[in-house]
């Protein structure tokens, strides 16, 4: 067995500090996942949301919420392991009670869906018997877990547990919810750190015939670059080095050398063609312009942003120069394309159009408010509204508590109906009620999106234009060159 993950779920930046958390048991307890639910477990109950809940009122309870929210671990089996999903649920649970018992809510999830049966746990961070938060020391692998899993392993007849450097150590949340999403497919055209330093590698060793070569290169690109043991690498814009070998199968350095001694040429020609982002949603975009307005063309305004999005697709055509200076972009070049599609899709123009935008977005989230703030008026101030919550509280109560103690909830429950049948029928205040907090949430959601809507206004009077420079000598000839200027006329 191995613990491929060890996560720390830090505090969400902006909004709601739990948000990663809210997130990360929303992906764990995916039914598709988890066969229809049936693979979840822990103390903090089935539901996501009732999950959520439960860990957030321990929190406040505590006044603990803000800093790390959660822990997330990830217990995994090679696919060749002959283990059922309710036998791993068994070593998942036996692994929280060694390692915490019931001091801190958690959920268990285990995952049928891969060729690898896992199992991934989340809990607390607070205690919810203490309120101390959970102390997750350096080497904590080896002191307190690695004995428990060893212990699990020897118990179950499991294969020894194997070590991975780059496992060991733990990755951020928002590097494994990109992992995550990359596996699912969802994320195709988003990309990381990792994904630039792997493609420049492969750039690199397309150009060389050396492993000294290959560094140069590297430095060519202004490339930190520090080789020992390991081969570790820091490109511009990055604030730390990374050991190729973190880069997956291929990168690691004797795996470098084995590729450069026996590279092929059809490599260069690869490289040369990799692009990044969605050509065809942009392309899309474009033609539904042409369909609105036959004799469409982009404002000077626009071409700004469709020539960031083109420059950032192409960034690794041969016709480019330093084009380090500009990688960065790729990180971002869904955002890129989203502003793009935004100030073609509103028909912002000009600087002015994009202000006059924000003044509707803003006046509408105000519009919005007044009536989120009338919905909750109702809810949390009227007197019908109280009374109604009083009764469904109690109802809830009814049912959890032994028959011993119905009478009495009993007879409140019914004092509350009269009262509540005094003003309107029982069953329409029950559907007056549902229907004000549907409209409270519809609000709430509109008003997200709008607020949304107005990062990426903002986003877009941020924006800098800068073009990575073109090698003359490497512009595809003149005619070449007047025929693409004559297509960008065109768009």
């Amino acid at each position: 067995m191995a613990i491929t993950k060890l996560l720390r779920i830090k505090e969400t930046a902006g909004g709601n500090p739990a948000a990663h958390l809210k997130n990360n048991i929303m992906y764990i307890c995916n039914p598709i996942k988890t066969e229809g639910g049936f693979l979840i477990g822990g103390n903090a109950g089935t539901d996501p949301e009732e999950i959520y809940r439960r860990i957030i009122w321990n929190k406040k309870f505590w006044g603990k919420e803000s800093g790390s929210q959660a822990f997330h671990y990830m217990l995994s089996l090679p696919p060749e392991t002959p283990v059922s999903a309710e036998k791993m649920m068994q070593i998942a649970e036996e692994f929280c009670e060694e390692l915490f018992g019931e001091e801190y809510y958690h959920v268990i999830a285990v995952h049928t869906d891969k060729e690898h049966m896992h199992a991934h746990i989340t809990f607390d961070s607070v205690s919810m018997i203490t309120g101390l938060k959970f102390h997750s020391p350096k080497k904590d692998w080896e002191h307190r877990i690695q004995p428990i899993t060893d212990r699990l392993c020897k118990k179950y007849h499991l294969p020894a547990l194997s070590y991975e450097p780059n496992q060991t150590q733990g990755i951020s949340h928002q590097e494994w919810e990109r992992e995550v999403k990359m596996e699912d497919g969802s994320n195709q055209n988003r990309y990381g750190w990792k994904d630039i330093i792997r493609d420049d590698i492969d750039e690199a060793i397309s150009h060389s015939e050396t492993y000294e070569e290959f560094l140069s290169y590297l430095e060519e690109q202004k490339y930190q670059i520090r080789d020992g043991k390991y081969l570790s690498l820091r490109p511009y814009g990055r604030e730390r080095s990374l050991r190729s070998y973190r880069l997956g199968k291929g990168y690691g350095k004797e795996e470098i050398f084995v590729r450069l001694k026996g590279k092929k040429q059809e490599q260069k020609i690869k490289i040369q063609s990799k692009t990044y982002g969605d050509k065809i949603y942009i392309m899309k975009i474009l033609r539904l312009q042409l369909l609105r307005t036959s004799n469409f063309s982009l404002t000077p305004y626009q071409r700004q942003f469709f020539r960031r999005w083109q420059n950032t697709y192409f960034i690794r055509k041969p016709c480019f120069t330093n084009t380090w200076k500009y990688k960065k972009d790729i990180l971002q070049v869904h955002k890129i394309a989203e502003q793009l599609s935004y100030i073609l899709d509103h028909d912002i123009k000009t600087k002015n159009d994009l202000k006059s935008r924000r003044k509707i977005v803003e006046k509408q989230i105000a519009q919005l408010d007044v009536f989120r703030g009338a919905e909750n008026t109702k809810i949390y101030r009227g007197e019908l509204f109280d009374l109604i919550k009083d009764f469904l509280q109690t109802e809830e109560m009814l049912n959890k508590f032994p028959s011993n103690s119905r009478q009495d909830l009993k007879a409140v429950l019914k004092e509350l109906q009269g009262k509540i049948e005094l003003i309107m029928p029982m069953e329409k205040a029950r559907q007056v009620y549902t229907e004000s907090q549907d409209n409270v949430k519809l609000y709430r959601k509109e008003i997200k999106n709008m607020k949304e809507e107005l990062k990426l206004i903002d986003q877009i009077e941020e924006s800098k234009f800068k073009e990575p420079e073109r090698k003359e000598s490497q512009i595809d000839g003149q005619m070449g060159k007047k025929n693409s200027l004559k297509k960008e006329k065109r768009i």
